[in-house]
């Protein structure tokens, strides 16, 4: 499958599971002043953050990455802060040696169309929610109280994504531009 020519804002990751996806939207404050949920249907792992791009020529590099399916466990509930007061609420999951090796291979393919990775260390998470200044604080505290007796939970991985995110002003949705599977039976050797 050839990807749409064109530039996109663009994201590369994994798929979470529908299945997965509800049990975690359970965790997401609803939406209100200063809060947006991230619906089930948009939920991810980023592996990485391109930003504007042109779509073929990333498609095309992805295609190059041979990696195994594996499996992700979720951790723990956490709290980004990355600007001023506005607050990212994630579940974290385990950094597995299959994941990080998908990591640093999508960023070396990645490398040929002139993508440089973050500086900072990778974080592996997913996204619940997205919190403003104008939230009030005992939506945060709700969030950092719950208990996630889920930690543990595994999903199998078999896929990762290039995704597009269209910013609208509701928040952003992402849609996928073209799947590559894992496995030993996803690359001819």
């Amino acid at each position: 499958m050839t990807a749409p020519a064109g530039v996109a804002r663009l994201f590369v990751g994994l798929p979470v599971p529908k299945a997965v996806a509800r049990m975690l939207a359970r965790f997401a404050p609803p939406a209100g002043q200063g809060v947006r949920p991230i619906a089930a249907s948009d939920m991810h792992l980023t592996l990485h953050f391109l930003g504007s791009m042109e779509t073929a020529p990333v498609s095309e590099s992805l295609h190059a990455v041979a990696a195994a399916a594996f499996s992700l466990r979720l951790e723990r509930l956490g709290v980004f802060a990355p600007r001023g007061r506005r607050r990212i609420l994630w579940v974290g999951v385990e950094p597995a040696a299959e994941l990080l090796s998908l990591h640093e291979l999508t960023a070396t393919a990645l490398g040929a169309v002139g993508y440089e990775p973050e500086r900072r260390a990778y974080k592996p998470h997913i996204t619940l929610a997205r919190l403003s200044g104008e939230a009030a604080p005992a939506v945060l505290e709700a969030f950092e109280s719950q208990p996630f007796g889920d930690a543990g939970h595994e999903f199998p991985c078999r896929r990762f994504a290039l995704y597009e995110s269209v910013t609208a002003p509701a928040g952003a949705r992402y849609r996928i531009i073209e799947s590559f599977p894992l496995g030993a039976a996803a690359r001819p050797e």
